[in-house]
């Protein structure tokens, strides 16, 4: 293996690490960010994304939860589950 083909490796096994850190770090703020949004917003009440004839009134809850784990049933399960999967993907 060539000596530059080894230090591109490196530094995108470095740069990966920094990343899922980084993902890390911020997921409780991303799933307050975002829970917050869309309580503060009424998303899901709105009509301009839901129809009222198929759905029934999204009842918001509290905008911080008392653990990370609380958020999976939350509006931010999404961004949740993603960067728990590529954590553990990176992991394994």
């Amino acid at each position: 293996m060539n000596k530059d083909n080894y230090n591109e490796l490196v530094i995108s096994i470095l740069k990966i690490r920094r990343i899922i850190g980084i993902e890390r770090i911020t997921l409780p703020f991303l799933c307050v960010l975002i829970n917050y949004l869309f309580i503060n917003f009424n998303v899901l009440n709105n009509p301009l994304f839901v129809k009222r004839e198929w759905s029934v009134n999204y009842i918001s809850s509290l905008y911080f939860k008392p653990t990370i784990s609380d958020y999976y049933f939350t509006l931010s399960s999404v961004i949740f589950t993603g960067i728990l999967i590529t954590v553990s993907i990176f992991f394994l």
